[in-house]
């Protein structure tokens, strides 16, 4: 076979700034030196703050999940699946849920929008049918729970 020889070539200034240490440094209102690269806190009223479900938009959603955890057809669904009886369980599924995780989730502000919990029940339905047979009863109660729930 070809052998492919890899080389780097620096540029004469990229080598020479290879090199160097860069130091910035700039002064506070008291003229101490600062790192600029130091986290200096922010005013309260100039922090980020990311978008979470309305308090009315959860308290529906997780209304309907209870009222879906309720019903026996849905009963699978409630906790994680039991790993000691499904030990190859995590090996098939790379990202497990149920729907005591999605009402963790939700009571926790994980979620920034209705689509985001949206995803997860289809997680959930998608879990189910790559770990069962597509046809199964408990899959078909899964895409009804996906009905029920949006």
């Amino acid at each position: 076979g070809i052998k492919i020889k890899r080389t780097t070539i620096l540029k004469e200034e990229e080598a020479e700034l290879k090199n160097k240490v860069i130091e910035r440094i700039t002064e506070d209102e008291e003229g101490e030196p600062v790192n600029p690269w130091e986290l200096i806190p922010i005013e309260s009223d100039l922090q980020y703050k990311p978008p979470v479900l309305p308090t009315h938009v959860q308290g529906r959603v997780l209304q309907i999940i209870e009222q879906l955890r309720g019903m026996k057809e849905y009963e699978d669904f409630n906790s994680p699946v039991n790993l000691e009886e499904f030990s190859d369980y995590t090996k098939i599924i790379n990202v497990p849920i149920d729907l005591s995780l999605i009402m963790e989730r939700i009571k926790n502000h994980f979620y920034r929008s209705l689509d985001a919990v949206r995803f997860d029940f289809r997680l959930l339905v998608s879990n189910c049918e790559t770990y069962n047979q597509a046809d199964s009863g408990i899959c078909m109660n899964a895409r009804r729970l996906l009905e029920h729930a949006f």
